[in-house]
């Protein structure tokens, strides 16, 4: 039994001997978790943001719209704000991380299930902060991925389809918001932030 199939045991059993939360599924791959909630329609789905064939912010990202009714908890191992935030922006209603599923996910689902947020104890301060500075464009998101992969100005500019002044504009607005003083910096401290993934 692999690290997955034991943390979903755990949490069925877990969740299964709440006497007013029944387990009406469970999957190990993206693809297959989004059609089950198509088909279920279940109040609350916990997805994992990593999983095989899609990742748990693009099933996210589409049961949301489809499926308004399903309200989703993200379970992750990242123990940070941005990643947090980029989940809540896909549709989550709440947000929590593998080591404290004993403590807060039983409260997360209930919490969720009645239409309101739950974020963590260990990163909700974190996450208040943030949305309160000044917040990451898809536009700097991609900016950065392109950055932390290795290219140029002019391979990126290249990339987006924008001139080699505009990436440079970018750049200096982005070094400003993340109070980065390079690229290199730069990549680093969007890394610990959870805005990118290296």
């Amino acid at each position: 039994m692999d690290d997955h199939e034991l943390l979903r045991d755990g949490l069925r059993r877990l969740i299964e001997d709440q006497p007013d939360i029944t387990v009406v599924g469970e999957l190990d791959d993206g693809q297959g978790a989004l059609e089950l909630v198509r088909r279920c329609k279940p109040r609350v789905v916990v997805l994992d943001l990593q999983m095989p064939c899609m990742d748990g912010l693009e099933v996210a990202r589409q049961i949301a719209p489809e499926v308004p009714t399903t309200k989703i908890l993200v379970l992750s191992t990242f123990h940070n704000s941005g990643q947090a935030i980029r989940a809540f922006e896909a549709g989550a209603s709440g947000y929590v991380l593998k080591t404290s599923i004993r403590r807060e996910l039983l409260e997360g689902i209930r919490t969720v299930a009645r239409g309101k947020r739950f974020v963590c104890a260990e990163i909700a301060k974190e996450v208040a902060a943030q949305l309160f500075e000044e917040r990451l464009t898809e536009r700097e998101i991609q900016l950065l991925n392109l950055i932390a992969e290795g290219n140029q100005n002019k391979q990126i500019a290249w990339s987006l389809d924008l001139s080699e002044n505009t990436i440079k504009g970018l750049l200096k607005t982005l070094f400003q918001k993340l109070g980065a003083r390079d690229r290199t910096h730069a990549v680093v401290l969007a890394s610990r932030l959870g805005w990118i993934r290296l």
